[in-house]
């Protein structure tokens, strides 16, 4: 069974007719004594991608075999190894080209639905953990797996990356910094691990390296889908290099792309006010 069944099988003890989705079949007849035949589950994440811009997984799983899709390949006999220690893709060619068919098969199955854009403070999720600079996961449908990281070979320095972290939320922030340029050497491309090093630099009053990292992000993101916590920190890092000139676009961007956030606003009325615009100062902190 698989958690797609879920939705189904509780609408059908509430007497209610599950919508045609497609996916997901009702266990309501498991439940009360009969038997159902197993079918292939189904699994995926996108957070390798969407977080640090390494390779999603994909992987489906039968009462035999576990075949997982990404850069390096990997393959598991439940029955003899339930650990799944020791993957055996090499030595099973035909089952994973049986399997990689109906893990295609079944992606071809999926529908596609857009979500309503949510109004939330990206940069205070961010402080207490929930998000990072990100990449759309609609994107990962047509990634070529085969030219991004592997997270197996990238674990590490995402578990260095939380201990870096947590290195800065202590107060130390030279330990934090000395790691944050370890880890970008390891993935120079990783926006998430740039935005840290960028964190990093800002705590110890480094603010020219770090405006010229969040430059770049922001440079870096496609139209309309731009992190407002780093247009935001841009802003106030040239603020604070007394170019409240150069501050005001990215303020003004990041305060109308989340107008419930106070932290654009308010640095957006102190870079007005060192211009001597006091109006707009003003209407920006009553606001």
């Amino acid at each position: 069974v698989s958690l797609v069944d879920l939705f189904p099988t509780v609408l059908d003890l509430l007497g209610i007719q599950p919508p045609d989705t497609g996916m997901g079949r009702s266990l309501k007849p498991a439940l009360e004594g009969a038997e159902i035949d197993s079918l292939p589950a189904y699994a995926e994440t996108d957070m390798p991608y969407t977080a640090y811009g390494w390779c999603p997984l994909r992987s489906i799983t039968t009462p035999k075999w576990k075949y997982i899709h990404t850069v390096k390949p990997e393959l598991y006999d439940r029955a003899s190894d339930p650990g799944e220690t020791d993957n055996v893709l090499e030595k099973h060619p035909s089952i994973v080209e049986e399997l990689r068919a109906k893990l295609e098969d079944l992606e071809a199955q999926m529908r596609s639905y857009e979500a309503e854009e949510v109004d939330v403070d990206h940069g205070r999720l961010e402080d207490l953990g929930y998000v990072s600079p990100r990449k759309s996961a609609s994107d990962t449908s047509k990634l070529d797996f085969s030219k991004l990281k592997d997270m197996k070979d990238m674990l590490p320095v995402a578990e260095e990356a939380l201990r870096m972290r947590d290195a800065l939320r202590a107060g130390k922030k030279k330990e934090a910094l000395q790691m944050c340029r370890r880890l970008v050497t390891k993935d120079p491309e990783s926006e998430r691990l740039q935005h840290y090093l960028a964190d990093a630099l800002l705590a110890n009053g480094q603010l020219e390296e770090a405006r010229a990292i969040l430059a770049k992000l922001v440079a870096s993101y496609k139209k309309g889908a731009e992190d407002t916590a780093v247009v935001n920190k841009l802003g106030k890092t040239l603020l604070d290099l007394d170019q409240a000139e150069e501050a005001i676009p990215h303020l003004v961007m990041a305060r109308d792309r989340q107008p419930e956030n106070f932290a654009p606003r308010n640095n957006l009325g102190s870079a007005y006010l060192r211009l001597g615009k006091l109006p707009e100062a003003v209407a920006e902190f009553e606001e």
